[in-house]
């Protein structure tokens, strides 16, 4: 590769890397390459249609129940674009503080939202996209699914109720919908590694490890990289972006 070859921007760092050197020796690229140097490495979870057992009764009893031993069922809800109050809430309990506007323009690109809802209010809620391709914020990849393919996105419990297999309920539902009822043949989950009490949960339910995925970034050179059998109609998968 000669040097036009080399995009500007490599060559604009490399120049102030030699000046770094120059002035502060290696121990100032060092600390360069410690200040900006960021990797993100995640686990993807793959659930087989062949693989799902039936879903439980589920009985819950809320950590602030005034009636000591009284429970009440879990109920379960698709959110709609007509769901206001339901969307005002969510909003207002979502650990990732998704605005209502943005929760709005996912339902009306085709995500799907279900909630768990006892005594009266949201106490879980989870995402889905289904057979259509979808872009991560965070990770700035875009991911493809295939027809019968499904993505799980932001499962989020309220913190009294954890602990107590209500996230375990809400998405045994979500799972049996979408086999049973829209043919879903894999769904699909990005993990953190050290988020075991998730981890545990999906591996209740019959989700298996199929593979991992995250990037490496220096100086706004991002090499995003994916492993293992998952997301199959992803073809881009090891690649290099400037950001």
């Amino acid at each position: 590769m000669n040097r036009k070859e080399i995009p500007q921007y490599i060559l604009t760092r490399i120049s102030r890397a030699v000046e770094i050197q120059k002035k502060e020796g290696f121990s100032g690229i060092k600390k360069r390459i410690q200040e900006h140097f960021l990797q993100v490495h995640l686990i993807v979870l793959s659930l087989n249609s062949d693989a799902v057992a039936p879903p439980p009764r589920l009985e819950v009893v809320p950590q602030n129940s005034r009636k000591s031993g009284v429970s009440d069922r879990l109920e379960f809800l698709q959110v709609t674009i007509q769901d206001q109050n339901e969307l005002e809430e969510l909003t207002q309990i979502d650990e990732w503080k998704i605005s209502k506007s943005e929760s709005l323009s996912r339902l009306e690109d085709g995500w799907r939202c279900y909630v768990a809802i006892n005594q009266g209010r949201i106490v879980a809620s989870a995402w889905i996209r289904l057979g259509k391709n979808f872009y991560d914020d965070y990770l700035k990849r875009e991911f493809v699914l295939g027809t019968d393919e499904s993505y799980l996105w932001r499962v989020f419990t309220i913190p009294d109720y954890r602990g107590k297999g209500v996230q375990f309920g809400l998405l045994q539902h979500i799972v049996h919908n979408l086999i049973n009822k829209d043919g879903v043949k894999n769904i699909l989950v990005i993990v953190r590694g050290n988020n075991k009490a998730m981890i545990r949960t999906l591996t209740g339910i019959g989700f298996v490890t199929a593979g991992r995925l995250g990037f490496y970034e220096l100086f706004q050179v991002r090499m995003q990289y994916m492993t293992g059998n998952t997301f199959k109609h992803t073809k881009k998968r090891c690649y290099v972006v400037y950001r």
